[in-house]
């Protein structure tokens, strides 16, 4: 019991996600967007990783440095191969010549690519039709799970590593050494960083919104992570995580449904206290 509970509290596990951001006139404005929203963030969180992609970021220093840490730095990378985009082809090379744990996905209207066609890769109908988007989550998931256990237990050979099936070194990252004076600056601005992102993280964590009530008030509500809420349709669930001004829900049911909300439609249960005449 105390090892489930322990599980239970488990904080998630970073997965940076490498994939197309800007819009592609074949697919649609907004499309990758809606890859991100409705099946690899509920995939992420059923698996246990917080998912987060470049755009994500709130520095206003976002350069091609920030990426590559993340990149290097992520204890797992899922990455979108539809479209063949040249960004995330390039962005693949570098997870892969460091011989870390990826996930590759791709859209059932883009062809294989020749040099990685032999790594495994998960396949979601580009539709995303409620129909099937479910089956995917669930393969992602899984995906995801079997790729960052196999890594940690040092099996290589089932991370989807090109390095490993070539039986080559990967790359090193060299450290170089600085002076007492340049450590203690870089050291400040890192606490400097860490306290702007403290902050930022608690803005992201309690978000705002306004309702009108009966009497035609304005009533400001604030939803937190953990909080427990109720939908539209009645459902009873638990805030999980917020993306782009509406809340990731744990819905209460047998199979621990993971659903996107509008937060406009979200409600808080009242609790009445009894009072004994």
């Amino acid at each position: 019991m105390e090892e489930a509970l322990k599980e239970e509290k488990r904080e998630p596990i970073k997965c940076f996600v490498m994939m197309p951001i800007a819009d592609i006139p074949e697919y649609g404005a907004g499309h990758f967007d809606r890859v991100y929203k409705h099946l690899i963030i509920p995939a992420c969180v059923k698996a246990g990783f917080k998912a987060s992609r470049a755009d994500d970021t709130k520095s206003s220093n976002l350069i091609i440095l920030d990426i590559l840490q993340q990149i290097y730095n992520a204890d797992m990378v899922i990455c979108d191969l539809s479209a063949k985009n040249p960004n995330v082809m390039y962005e693949l090379g570098i997870r892969q010549a460091f011989e870390l744990p990826t996930v590759l996905i791709k859209d059932d209207i883009t062809s294989r690519i020749f040099d990685i066609s032999s790594l495994r890769d998960v396949e979601y109908d580009h539709t995303l039709r409620i129909d099937t988007v479910g089956v995917s989550i669930d393969a992602l998931s899984d995906a995801l799970t079997s790729t960052y256990n196999a890594f940690v237990n040092g099996e290589k050979k089932h991370i989807n590593s090109i390095v490993s099936l070539l039986g080559i070194s990967p790359a090193k990252v060299h450290q170089t050494e600085i002076s007492q004076d340049t450590s203690l600056i870089l050291d400040s601005i890192k606490q400097l960083y860490s306290r702007i992102n403290a902050i930022e993280n608690d803005k992201d964590n309690r978000i705002t919104y306004y309702i009108n009530n009966d009497n035609n008030d304005n009533k400001t509500t604030f939803f937190e992570k953990g909080d427990s809420v109720k939908t539209r349709d009645g459902r009873s669930g638990t805030i999980f995580d917020f993306h782009e001004g509406q809340a990731v829900v744990r819905i209460d049911d047998t199979d621990n449904t993971i659903d996107i909300v509008p937060l406009n439609e979200l409600k808080k249960p009242v609790y009445r206290k009894s009072i004994k005449i």
